[in-house]
Parts: structure tokens; sequence; C-alpha cells
């Protein structure tokens, strides 16, 4: 086995919103049955996008730059103004926008599970899941992203440029 593979063995699960609406009586309508499976389902996940982000595998050092540069990005002022080299956003973009690590190394995983060698994408934004998908796939392997704000294929480009699988995304 791998000798330096950890396990989390605890983890620090958030409470949901005191203010939350609950149910606390006997579940016997169809609304109520849902309203309980529902609320259970919250109290699971409840804290662990914290959880997940702490066990995950890091974020390569490409995918790192590209998501500072997206989160410090004034998106509204290139939505307002424009960029003086790619002019301006279709959308009123903001950083939360982007795929966070683990939904991108989530969709990572599925694709090198599935031995992909090409993955079509629908929506890019700034490409953080288009590039984290791009390398695990095989040097051959082509991410088409569809992306329709030609901003976004400027913004991106750069960082593409610098990942030694950026070749593999195609906008």
């Amino acid at each position: 086995g791998n000798q330096n593979a950890t396990v989390a063995t605890t983890s620090s699960v958030t409470k949901p919103p005191e203010n939350m609406p609950r149910f606390n009586g006997i579940a016997d309508t169809p609304n109520e049955r849902l309203t309980t499976v529902l609320q259970e389902a919250l109290d699971v996940a409840a804290g662990m996008d914290k959880y997940l982000s702490e066990v995950c595998s890091p974020a390569s050092d490409a995918t790192k730059v590209l998501g500072e540069a997206t989160a410090s990005a004034p998106w509204g002022d290139y939505y307002e103004n424009g960029h003086s080299e790619y002019g301006k956003t279709m959308f009123r973009f903001s950083g939360a926008w982007t795929t966070d690590v683990v939904e991108a190394k989530t969709l990572a995983m599925f694709a090198y599970m599935l031995k992909a060698k090409r993955v079509m994408e629908i929506g890019m934004f700034t490409g953080y899941g288009a590039l984290t998908i791009a390398e695990v796939l095989p040097a051959n392997g082509k991410m088409v992203s569809c992306e329709i704000d030609p901003f976004l294929k400027k913004f991106t480009k750069p960082f593409f440029d610098k990942s030694p699988h950026g070749h593999k995304v195609d906008v």
C-alpha cells in the first residue's frame, strides 16, 4: 500500500442555522415526509464543504493561480468598463461563478474513472473546472469548453498557455 496515504477520521460538522424552519411533528403527509428527509440530508451536509476541502487532493499550481486570478478579478468593473486588452464581459460575473476545487476534482475523478479522452463542457467561466479535468486526460485528450463570452476565452488563454495541460483545452 501507499505509506504516505492519510485517512481523515474526524470532521467538524457545522450545525444548520438556528432560524431555519424545521418540522418537528410526526411526518404524516407527503410534504411533511419530504421536509423531514430534506432536513436530515441538510443536517448531514451542513459543514461538509469544509470537511471535503480539507480531505480533497490539492489544486495544481496552474489551477491555484487561475483560481486566485478569478477570485481577485474586478468582475463588476469588467462588465461596466471592460478590460484594456479583453474588452467587456457579456454578463455581470462574480468570483462565485467559478467551480471550486472539490467540484472540479470530483468531475476530474469521473473523467479519469471513465478513461475519458474527450470531454465537453457547456459554459466555462474562467476554465478552472476545464483545466482540472484536462490534467487527468491522456496526452492526446481534449477538453472542449463551449463558452459564448469572448472575454472569458481571452481571460483564460494566458493561464492555459502556462499550464502543461492547457493545450488539451479547446474553447
